[in-house]
């Protein structure tokens, strides 16, 4: 009888003793498994980081490509009002040389229109 108790017993133990081995294996893999995703998910990380600083670089060097273009083209449009202004002036004038010109001729054709009829009266 003892024997058969001995053998029992051993018999259990070893079914517990199985059994632990089970979980311990499946605890082990499930921690193989979640190491594998946590390395995954920092390589992720890793990934999203450095494209953050490249895009944040990007923009920075964008913005002041920006600040340039409008700055230059600022200045060109300074440079292009002022010739502009430059021509007004050139045109205005030549606009007053035109009038008094004009008005010079004007008196001029009436004293000649006044003299012909003048002779034309005689």
């Amino acid at each position: 009888k003892e024997l058969s108790g001995v053998s029992r017993e051993y018999d259990d133990i070893t079914r517990e003793l199985k059994l632990a081995d089970d979980r311990a294996n499946k605890a082990g893999n499930d921690a193989k498994h979640f190491e594998s995703l946590l390395r995954e998910e920092q390589a992720k990380m890793v990934n999203l980081v450095n494209a953050k600083k490249a895009l944040e670089n990007e923009v920075r060097t964008l913005s002041v490509k920006i600040e340039e273009i409008e700055s230059t083209a600022v200045a060109s449009s300074k440079r292009t009002i002022q010739k502009m202004e430059i021509r007004i002036t050139e045109l205005e004038t030549m606009i007053d040389s035109e009038k008094k010109t004009h008005s010079v001729t004007m008196t001029e054709l009436h004293k000649r229109e006044k003299y012909i009829k003048e002779l034309l009266l005689q």
